[in-house]
């Protein structure tokens, strides 16, 4: 199962939806919201999130390009595993153990946050409840 999540992250944020589908097979179901294009604002796109079993892409179609970006990628139960190891329903001390400490934490002090400056992603987000891990998540920023 970690070979699906290798797949899936194995980008620089700039997928096309067939490449992405490619990579996970077909959803289980989409929902798309239309979104203001921050640097255009007579445009309106899209955000699209691709649901499977324990998995969530969310992506940003562009509709002025065929351009497609993932903007995150999720983690829900347990069926899969991060490259490291590491499962939603895991003890929060596993992601220390895998990990090391965060690189910061939300104010809430519920998303532990592992950045990186110039890899992608360049987030991955473990959220954390009862000293469990109930969400991993991979960010990828883009302009």
């Amino acid at each position: 199962m970690a070979q699906i999540i290798r797949e899936a992250l194995r980008t620089d944020g700039s997928v096309s939806y067939d490449e992405l589908v490619r990579r996970l097979g077909p959803p289980l179901r989409t929902r798309a919201t239309p979104t203001a294009n921050a640097y255009q604002p007579d445009q309106t796109d899209t955000l699209r999130t691709l649901v499977y079993r324990g998995l969530e892409a969310l992506v940003y179609d562009v509709s002025a390009s065929r351009k497609t970006f993932l903007i995150r990628f999720s983690l829900l139960t347990d069926r899969y595993a991060t490259p490291e190891g590491l499962r939603v329903g895991d003890p929060s001390r596993r992601a220390i153990d895998l990990l090391g400490a965060p690189t910061r934490r939300n104010p809430a002090g519920d998303e532990w946050i592992y950045s990186e400056s110039d890899a992608m992603p360049t987030a991955m987000v473990v959220t954390v409840q009862d000293q469990t891990i109930t969400r991993i998540e991979w960010e990828f920023y883009f302009s």
